[in-house]
């Protein structure tokens, strides 16, 4: 999996056939948020090593996490697509909550953090047979991303 854990997402969306919507069209609630951290990850640059249960492959990518995306926890989920919405968005005390509704497909994230790390457990389930599961862990490199980083659009 050559993406983030944001991008673990994008296959089965297209299985069900959502697309990507334009920028700024997220739904209204998601753009709240619920709670944020008190200590909020450190924005900057990111080692992130994202492995899929049952697949065995590790991928490891930099990922460049915002200032705004470090405090709201949203580069976790990315830009929503259309028909897309945050059930949960929770994201405080050192921990990780993050439910999205894509019609009969449903995530979760869940996990801890503290300024320098992170770890995530993801369920995506398509609403027929085995959820997919996958596990990332981010690890702060420095404040400064590098130009060929990953970057996440968030709305």
């Amino acid at each position: 999996m050559p993406r983030h854990l944001a991008l673990l997402l994008l296959p089965f969306l297209a299985a069900c056939g959502q697309e990507s919507a334009p920028a700024g069209e997220a739904d209204a609630a998601a753009a709240t948020a619920v709670d944020r951290p008190a200590q909020a990850l450190s924005p900057g640059r990111w080692q992130v090593a994202s492995t899929i249960a049952g697949m065995g492959e590790r991928q490891s990518e930099h990922l460049c996490i915002t200032a705004e995306q470090a405090a709201s926890g949203r580069f976790l989920v990315g830009e929503l697509p259309e028909g897309c919405a945050l059930e949960r968005d929770s994201m405080a005390g050192g921990r990780i909550d993050f439910a999205l509704r894509c019609g009969q497909m449903a995530s979760t994230f869940t996990g801890t953090y503290d300024a320098t790390t992170y770890r995530t457990e993801t369920t995506v389930d398509m609403g027929a047979g085995e959820p997919m599961r996958a596990t990332s862990t981010g690890t702060f490199v420095g404040p400064d991303c590098q130009a060929d980083d990953q970057r996440l659009t968030v709305d």
